[in-house]
């Protein structure tokens, strides 16, 4: 047999048990652990919350591009969604290539460059007026996240040719433990820099604390993505035209089990928008969290995924994905039903929120892993793609109507603290929205099946 080298661009044919070698298999993973590691740092670093602040501080002082209000969080929140459906047309131009690899590393390598343009812009202080260069920072922001997305779907395509059915929920259990892990440090970087640099440079600009984050954000990303390079192509058939058709583009949602998963992630993403405005509002507007504080929510949050990441993949593996997905999901939808009881004086139960959250690691795991499992392996590339472009503008419509009811009660003059129905305020009526419509997404799962 031809020995393999990892920078052997030809395909590899899975199907043939012989050719997936112990030794090139777990130097494979091990390049993908480290892609995990460095991409997740910059996830932590790069975060959405740094470019909303970023926005927010960008804005002119008597125009407001987005407003303050919780529409303008929404639209920043919802914009990655909704290029989402873009990634209904990632697999003809991945058959185009016909290099899945290529394709993954180029749109990388995209989305890095049109990140780190967004704090060289930020910087160009005396060319454009502060609203310019915020309409510049969305441009850019929707760029990069389209430049990923379309990324992320040949990548999960290659995964699931790469990982083998069995020891697949492993192998993104690891990888999961070590992206969550840079997550965390990026995080925390991100955080104490910022509080830092407000600290020991009082006078200046306060946007000017969030570009060196979101520089090394862009960088961590550039570092990411050559540990790929170096990981086969590892197709599971040879590579073929397929013909772009509407059958094609709505094959997800014709099959039976993949429709059920389909539907869904479109009403678990959906409610999940939802909320978004109302929790990120009722932390820094209702009960004052700083940045900083919120930042320490989302590493403790991320760390305690970390030591459960390996022994959900390897559950995964034995059990099946179905009901640890349903378990996992159960749990995580009590988040908003903390947020409902916090106080001010009882803003702990966020911190239960925060909690309970952490069972997102099994929601994470069992649900790549049923999408790889229900998907043809023979054309993953549209069912994958699918599932994430209708989930993902579900996620941003959910998340602008979240923000829409908050811009119309304030249009009205309705305290989000005030007790407004059957003695809820506005914010305890969208969690409590949440916490029942998050825990309902689970009845789409019973009846599918698995095998």
């Amino acid at each position: 047999m031809k020995q393999l080298s990892m920078t052997d661009t030809t395909a590899i044919n899975t199907t043939d048990d012989s050719a997936q070698s112990p030794r090139w298999r777990h130097q494979a993973f091990y390049r993908m652990y480290a892609n995990g590691l460095f991409g997740g740092a910059s996830r932590g670093v790069a975060t959405t919350t740094l470019v909303i602040y970023l926005a927010l501080e960008l804005k002119a002082g008597d125009v407001t591009v987005f407003g303050v209000t919780g529409m303008a969080i929404s639209w920043i929140i919802a914009l990655p969604g909704l290029l989402g459906i873009m990634r209904q047309v990632t697999p003809g131009l991945i058959d185009k290539t016909g290099n899945r690899r290529a394709f993954c590393i180029v749109s990388f390598f995209m989305a890095a460059f049109f990140w780190l343009m967004i704090p060289c812009f930020a910087l160009v202080t005396g060319v454009w007026s502060p609203s310019t260069r915020l309409k510049l920072l969305v441009v850019l922001w929707c760029l990069y996240q389209l430049s990923k997305i379309m990324g992320e779907v040949a990548f999960w395509s290659w995964i699931g040719d790469l990982a083998p059915r069995r020891i697949r929920g492993r192998f993104l259990g690891w990888r999961n433990l070590w992206r969550r892990s840079g997550q965390v440090v990026g995080t925390l970087f991100a955080g104490l820099f910022v509080y830092c640099f407000n600290i020991a440079f009082p006078l200046a600009e306060r946007w000017e604390a969030y570009v060196i984050p979101a520089t090394v954000g862009g960088l961590l990303m550039v570092l990411s993505v050559f540990p790929l390079i170096f990981v086969p192509r590892c197709e599971q058939v040879k590579s073929r035209a397929h013909p772009f058709s509407l059958s094609r583009l709505l094959a997800p949602l014709c099959d039976r089990r993949f429709g059920l998963l389909a539907v869904f992630g479109c009403w678990l993403a959906f409610f999940n928008g939802i909320t978004q405005s109302s929790q990120f509002s009722f932390m820094k507007a209702g009960l004052g969290f700083t940045i900083l504080f919120a930042l320490y929510l989302s590493s403790g949050l991320r760390a305690g995924q970390l030591g459960l990441s390996p022994l959900v993949g390897k559950c995964v593996d034995r059990l099946g994905g179905k009901w640890i997905l349903i378990g996992s999901q159960l749990i995580a939808a009590t988040g908003p039903f903390f947020f409902l009881v916090a106080t001010v004086s009882g803003w702990e139960w966020v911190v239960v929120a925060h909690f309970a959250w952490i069972s997102y690691v099994g929601v994470n795991i069992s649900l790549s892993c049923l999408i790889l499992k229900l998907a043809p392996p023979e054309d993953n590339a549209p069912f994958i793609a699918g599932y994430y472009a209708l989930s993902g503008v579900c996620f941003g419509l959910g998340t602008l109507a979240g923000g829409l009811v908050f811009s119309m009660l304030k249009a009205w003059s309705i305290d989000a603290d005030v007790a407004f129905f059957l003695g809820l305020s506005v914010y305890q009526v969208m969690f409590l929205t949440g916490w029942i419509t998050r825990s309902m997404s689970v009845l789409w799962l019973l009846p599918l099946k698995e095998e």
